[in-house]
């Protein structure tokens, strides 16, 4: 036993001298590439707080098969084996909840600079003490089992096994369980219950559900945002937000409404629902689906309008198994305009895969889209199915160190009782699709002239990421001179740029505002300017040039992918008059 705990102590230290070679290794490829701004402190807590902890589990686990094979040789096997399927069945979601997948926690790779390791620093010292918890008891066991002496069979081992066993090590290996079986139980109740979690399956289910039992109102006639208001209150610390919102709403279908259908966003909640201060008659709600029913005190005809008053909240508590919960963190929230109450059916909750299906006895889709002969689809935008082009004023607050990003033009920022306001107004119409931000940001401003029109070029950006805002100020300098030439004049006084934490590479295009995660050109220095499209481009001379042709198809799809995120600025875009660089190139 003192050779065992001797080797065991050799293991850990030799876990600790690799680890810290990794970090040596890695501070020296830094220095290497002229980058000198260290952070020990991620090194440390990633290496050291979130993976040494996972070494030395894995080492109590060796000595547990260790103790019950009695042989080095299986012993590798087993741990290298179980270690290696504990990560297949991993990846290819066969176990999907880290509690049934030793040694496993959340969040192994959502460290972010914004947000740091946000709400799973808390899971991952849950998930920690669950697992140690568990392997100090099957430790024990191996050290009870362990060969002594001439090789015994297993057997007869446990047959002595009360030989081994002290009061010590029994009040330890009875107190690793109870310790295994309360954070358990802790983990269930923050993950399952508190935060929702679903299985694949579970979340088919509750996706067929939903279909079967409200597709029929598909077709019911709902009202559409003219305009809205909207005061909102972040809590960045408590990872909670509160809103009130008037919704300006009309009749454009050709019938009568008696009865609104609302859904709200999950981990929100709806306070209350009132026409003209007057509260709605709730008909009937259903909390497991998000789906509510509410008459109106009189039928809204066509073309009739009336005022919406919605109360609600949203509200993150403890952790996940591996959601960020991107839209409310303590720095770097990205809430969506899917926080306010939506009006009918949602044809983006069915259940979407062909090949379930019919598992849960609906019909194969056939298409994605709405039928050319659609006619509601039609009068609606593909942006949004709740509004055409609303005009809104939009009051938000957070607290003091933090700013807010929004779409629309900046009427009034002030501060009031430790906490900052601002006052967005529409410049123009636009999509009902838009993202809130607020996060403890850098500002850089540069003002141009685009077209004749002195446009504001606002970029917010987390104070370690300085690297290439000069970068992006020219670039988007450049690629408005480009485009409002191309498309047309630009339609805002204002262009901000915003970072956000990097938990997914998707960048959002809303109104006057462009967002990108921390891994889309705020976290690395380039040597040369950042271009999005560097050519030569020319509308006044359509004819060809020894520098400019004709676009070909595939060259044509290629310049439209790059205009995505520019069609809610500039909605309309054709090439079919215009000549193209024979060469671009772009980020």
């Amino acid at each position: 036993m003192g050779e065992s705990t001797l080797e065991d102590r050799s293991h850990d230290g030799r876990s600790f001298l690799i680890l810290v070679s990794f970090t040596l290794f890695g501070v020296g490829v830094q220095a290497a590439k002229g980058y000198y701004d260290f952070d020990w402190m991620v090194y440390g807590e990633d290496l050291f707080i979130r993976w040494l902890p996972k070494y030395v589990l894995y080492i109590l686990l060796t000595v547990f098969v260790a103790g019950l094979t009695a042989n080095r040789y299986a012993t590798h096997w087993i741990t290298i084996l179980f270690l290696l399927f504990s990560l297949i069945l991993h990846e290819t979601d066969v176990i999907e909840q880290n509690r049934l997948n030793f040694m496993f926690s959340p969040g192994t790779k959502m460290n972010t600079d914004m947000n740091g390791n946000g709400l799973f620093t808390l899971a991952h010292g849950w998930y920690m003490l669950y697992w140690f918890s568990l392997a100090v008891s099957l430790c024990l066991v191996g050290l009870w089992l362990w060969q002594r002496g001439t090789l015994t069979p297993l057997g007869k081992r446990l047959a002595h096994l009360k030989k081994q066993v002290s009061p010590v090590t029994l009040v330890l290996f009875v107190g690793g369980l109870l310790g295994f079986g309360f954070c358990g139980q802790r983990i269930y109740q923050a993950v399952n219950v508190d935060n929702h979690f679903q299985t694949n399956e579970e979340a088919r289910t509750e996706a067929a559900l939903y279909e079967k039992t409200y597709s029929s109102y598909r077709y019911s006639p709902q009202p559409t945002i003219s305009r809205f208001n909207l005061q909102l209150d972040f809590y960045p610390a408590e990872r909670n937000v509160s809103y009130t919102t008037q919704l300006h709403v009309q009749n454009r279908t050709l019938l009568p409404m008696d009865t609104l259908h609302v859904e709200w966003m999950d981990f929100s909640a709806l306070r209350s629902l009132s026409v003209n201060g007057k509260p709605l008659s709730l008909l009937r709600q259903d909390t497991t689906l998000r789906h509510a029913l509410y008459r109106l005190p009189r039928p809204l005809l066509p073309n009739d309008s009336l005022i919406v008053t919605a109360v609600g909240t949203l509200q993150h508590t403890g952790y996940t198994n591996g959601d960020p919960q991107p839209e409310l963190t303590f720095n770097g929230s990205f809430l969506p305009s899917g926080i306010l109450p939506y009006f009918g059916y949602d044809p983006r909750r069915e259940l979407k895969e062909n090949q379930y299906r019919p598992d849960y006895g609906l019909a194969k889709l056939t298409h994605r889209l709405p039928a050319p002969t659609d006619q509601r689809a039609s009068q609606q935008l593909f942006a949004s199915t709740q509004a055409l082009r609303p005009d809104y004023i939009l009051t938000i607050s957070t607290t003091d160190g933090q700013r807010i990003v929004a779409p629309g033009k900046l009427e009034k920022e002030w501060q009031q009782q430790g906490r900052r306001y601002y006052r967005f107004r529409s410049e123009q119409p636009t999509a009902f699709s838009f993202h809130l931000l607020s996060a403890r940001y850098a500002v850089k401003k540069a003002t141009d002239r685009i077209a004749g029109k002195p446009v504001a070029i606002e970029l917010y950006y987390h104070p370690g990421h300085p690297y290439n805002t000069s970068h992006l100020l020219t670039t988007a300098r450049q690629a408005l001179d480009t485009l409002s030439r191309w498309l047309g004049p630009y339609p805002y006084t204002t262009l901000r740029i915003a970072e956000r934490p990097r938990y997914d590479e998707e960048l959002f295009a809303e109104d006057n505002v462009l967002v990108l995660p921390e891994n889309h050109g705020w976290i690395a220095t380039y040597v040369h300017p950042v271009i999005w499209i560097t050519c030569t481009l020319s509308l006044r001379d359509s004819s060809p040039s020894s520098l400019c042709s004709r676009p070909t198809s595939a060259e044509r799809r290629a310049i439209h992918s790059l205009l995505d995120p520019f069609r809610t600025i500039w909605p309309c875009v054709s090439l079919s008059k215009h000549t193209v660089p024979k060469r671009f190139s772009t980020i």
